[in-house]
């Protein structure tokens, strides 16, 4: 075998090789997708169909925002005010994006 068949053959085996990768990353990413737009259509049919789902959600956001702020309280009396701040921030956007949207979608 020549050094030119030789390199031959590792040009066809590469190129093998990138067509399956590239059709495996194919199906991989078609089923990323499938699987994204299942959760999407079931959490807006259970968003849609329970209030209790929609309350319990409410509730998981408040109390992300409550545990932000009580982190908050920690990382100042640790003296760590970098990271005292970006939880309090963060936990008071949560609180408040969370409660303005209960008073003005009240009825959904």
């Amino acid at each position: 075998m020549t050094e030119h068949e030789f390199d031959r053959m590792i040009d066809q085996a590469a190129g093998r090789f990138e067509r399956a990768v590239e059709h495996a990353a194919g199906q991989f990413e078609r089923a990323m997708e499938a699987g994204a737009n299942h959760l999407d259509r079931s959490l807006t049919a259970a968003w849609d169909g329970s209030s209790l789902f929609r309350w319990s959600v409410c509730g998981a956001q408040l109390l992300a925002g409550a545990g932000l702020l009580a982190a908050a309280k920690y990382f100042a009396s640790a003296g760590q005010r970098i990271a005292c701040f970006c939880c309090a921030g963060t936990g008071a956007a949560v609180l408040a994006a969370t409660l303005l949207r209960i008073a003005l979608l009240r009825g959904n």
